[in-house]
């Protein structure tokens, strides 16, 4: 075979190689991004003493973070930057909060809340993080530590 031939067949192999890595990369991106936003608002509770809550509608795709007030309701967080799941390659969020006693019933039923308390404490989680194709992560909160975020299978 020529060496053009073999360029020709070796060319659209590595063209797929580069698209999929990027895209892995840019969901393994926009995760680590979750998880700082996450861990920043478990801060933002603790060194302002205030109860934070995160809140992720499946249906919409979009989250907001409130705070408790004074007047016992939840108020959105004010925030020079405020945060919004605007995401390209992240496809699918899946919430799960471990131990919450019962859904908030000012929240739609597909709404998950996730809580950070003045102590510094929040509400133990899993996040399943999917993209378009087998790529996949996991942020995994533990009540007290800082986030993890791994690749799954």
């Amino acid at each position: 075979p020529s060496l053009f031939g073999t360029l020709v067949a070796f060319h659209p192999g590595v063209a797929a190689y580069a698209v999929g890595s990027t895209g892995s990369r840019q969901l393994q991106a926009e995760t680590r991004q979750l998880a700082l936003v996450l861990n920043h608002l478990a801060e933002q509770a603790l060194m302002k003493q205030q109860t934070v809550r995160w809140v992720y509608d499946t249906e919409t795709r979009q989250c907001q973070t409130e705070v408790w007030t004074l007047k016992q309701e939840w108020q959105p967080m004010p925030a020079k930057r405020p945060y919004h799941c605007q995401f390209k390659a992240i496809r699918d969020l899946v919430v799960q909060p471990e131990g919450q006693a019962a859904p908030d019933e000012d929240l739609p039923d597909s709404a998950t809340a996730l809580y950070f308390l003045p102590s510094g404490d929040y509400t133990p989680f899993v996040i399943a993080v999917n993209g378009n194709q087998q790529d996949r992560w996991q942020l995994l909160g533990d009540g007290l530590n800082t986030l993890k975020v791994e690749s799954t299978p």
